[in-house]
């Protein structure tokens, strides 16, 4: 899996009381985590009855289960735990094990001008053709998503917990999160193969 440490903000945007565990910013393929049911947007708060407070946990603790143990992973998904069980597997890219989050606070609108992805936009902005999502064609100077890093040519994946496929979707996303008063929207943003999760401040 590809994790991410939990801000305050991403823990809000969760509906997690606190910033503890592992946020699953992206799954391998055909890798044990996709095969136990582990997805993006999951938080993984204990990995074989071990608890992940910090991101940097969790590749301690796996490092320390032998090769085809089968452990017992709970995760945070839609406001409730799901414990599930996972095989696992031997590791060949540690690289994956971390995706670095920023710990600026959001201000202001989301600032972001969005399209469709089609083969016109994808060789544009050079997105390859497996890639699904929403297509970031220019983001607001000084802007709550230009705080973030979000940049033209990103492509946003999820609003919250759903997958979008146009910009439609990602405004209805932003609408739905501030009818919950929240301050902030998850998004997850996919940039030259790498995915992890943003919260963005919303008015």
């Amino acid at each position: 899996v590809q994790i991410q440490g939990l801000t305050g903000e991403l823990a809000e945007s969760l509906d997690l009381s606190e910033d503890k565990g592992a946020l699953v910013a992206g799954v391998v393929e055909h890798s044990p985590a996709r095969k136990a049911g582990i997805k993006a947007g999951d938080v993984i708060m204990k990995f074989d009855g071990k608890s992940v407070d910090e991101m940097r946990d969790l590749p301690r603790i796996v490092a320390d289960t032998p090769a085809d143990s089968e452990v017992e992973v709970d995760v945070w998904r839609d406001g409730k735990i799901h414990s599930l069980q996972v095989t696992v597997g031997e590791s060949g890219n540690d690289e994956q094990l971390e995706v670095g989050s920023n710990d600026d606070a959001p201000k202001g609108e989301l600032g972001l001008a969005l399209a469709e992805l089609n083969d016109q936009t994808r060789a544009q902005f050079r997105v390859a053709d497996d890639i699904e999502g929403v297509l970031v064609v220019r983001v607001e100077p000084d802007s709550a998503a230009a705080d973030k890093g979000i940049r033209a040519g990103d492509v946003i994946k999820m609003v919250g917990n759903s997958a979008v496929s146009s910009p439609g979707q990602v405004v209805a996303g932003v609408k739905e999160a501030a009818k919950k008063e929240r301050k902030s929207v998850l998004l997850l943003v996919e940039r030259n193969g790498a995915d992890r999760f943003v919260a963005v401040g919303i008015v």
